[in-house]
């Protein structure tokens, strides 16, 4: 069912489930630990709070016995800038379904209603990110015609001075670099014009 900001405090125990999966298949991301869970909590409601307030979005739960035992939580992105695509997208930002309810079918249930609600929207795209170490979550959205369009990269900058120095080397061996190429690549256009 289509539902508002108002059931957002109903997301938390499905959220914990959500976050509790996503540590366990990824225990750190790059080399960053995992938040406590009443901070994840504090933290995704305020997103939720924000994307729910934009025009279009919407939140979808799937109840079983009058209990929430899944849910997602949809807004409009913006088309991308460098490939023919619409100015909307829809960005599916959380999708959860309870573990002790996968394999129900709930999860393909939950997705159609978010798709049929973004055609209706006259959306005709639909984005989302995965970590990529959730292999179940991977297969799910492959098998529903989704594909992997980028990667993100996480790592840990190095602010050592040896780092520092080597990075200094690197830009003046390339302004080097560079200042001789801008010379080759002026004098047959400057013998040219002469």
């Amino acid at each position: 069912m289509r539902a508002g900001r108002e059931r957002i405090p109903d997301l938390k125990p499905l959220f914990d489930a959500l976050n509790e999966h996503q540590v366990g298949v990824a225990p750190t991301l790059a080399d960053l630990g995992p938040r406590s869970a009443d901070q994840a909590w504090q933290r995704r409601r305020a997103k939720y709070e924000a994307w729910l307030s934009k025009p279009a979005a919407f939140l979808m739960i799937a109840e079983q016995d009058e209990q929430a035992v899944g849910y997602a939580v949809v807004s409009i992105g913006e088309g991308y800038d460098g490939w023919h695509s619409p100015e909307g997208i829809g960005d599916l930002h959380d999708f959860v379904v309870l573990p002790e309810m996968r394999g129900r079918g709930i999860g393909t249930i939950l997705m159609d209603a978010v798709e049929g609600e973004l055609r209706d929207a006259g959306v005709e795209h639909c984005r989302l990110r995965v970590i990529a170490r959730n292999a179940d979550a991977v297969r799910f959205y492959e098998q529903r015609g989704m594909e992997v369009v980028s990667h993100i990269m996480l790592g840990r900058l190095d602010n050592s001075e040896h780092s520092r120095a080597r990075s200094d080397d690197a830009v003046a061996s390339q302004g080097h670099e560079e200042r001789a190429n801008d010379r080759s690549s002026l004098a047959p256009r400057a013998g040219r014009l002469a």
